[in-house]
């Protein structure tokens, strides 16, 4: 039952950003003609309208994933963020449930959204099975002296963002300090067998 929470919020989400990308922005890129090239602040305010549109959208939806699976939606959502990786290499095995990909962009996301506010940036990472289940580790570098604040900050954070995934699909989560690193460490239960997922 709390899968079945989980994936209907996901549709409820992508319906929502088709929704945005489809109709609205489509509006928006008419008016904007309609506009005519003479009112350039109203032209600027259209522009920044359907900029904002995108990015909203794009948070919700996750059109790539759908089309395209779990590798490529990483590698695009790494790069949206600035942060290059050619090198994401995920092989699940098939079939695979849709909900549990879902969960491990989600997770990817959400860490990426917590950490841009303190200037941190995804640095290393690795997905794989391990015994029936997903194994996820992320790492990102902290420069601050008062990393343990920092630290609480990033995690209470994160705990906002995915609370809803960890709850509906059991996930387990831990983070710790380790030098001057971060590790969030994620386990989501399944039952496949074990298979290495590399990145």
């Amino acid at each position: 039952m709390k899968r079945e929470i989980f994936v209907e919020a996901e549709f409820r989400k992508q319906s929502l950003a088709e929704l945005l990308s489809d109709d609205v922005a489509q509006l928006l890129f008419s008016a904007r003609l309609l506009i005519g090239k003479n009112n350039l602040e109203a032209q600027n305010a259209v522009g920044t309208a359907i900029k904002k549109l995108q990015v909203i959208s794009g948070e919700l939806g996750h059109r790539v994933l759908s089309d395209f699976g779990l590798q490529i939606a990483l590698i695009e959502l790494l790069e949206l963020r600035d942060i290059k990786d050619d090198t994401v290499n995920i092989r699940l095995p098939s079939p695979f449930d849709w909900s549990l990909e879902i969960a491990i962009y989600r997770i990817f996301q959400s860490l990426i959204e917590v950490l841009k506010p303190y200037g941190h940036v995804i640095q290393d990472y690795s997905v794989f099975l391990q015994n029936e289940e997903i194994m996820i580790d992320l790492y990102t570098s902290v420069k601050d002296e008062d990393i343990a604040n920092l630290f609480t900050t990033i995690i209470a954070g994160q705990q906002r963002h995915i609370g809803l995934i960890e709850y509906c699909l059991g996930i387990r989560s831990e983070s710790m300090i380790i030098d001057n690193s971060i590790q969030f460490h994620y386990t989501i239960p399944l039952s496949l067998e074990s298979v290495r997922i590399n990145t």
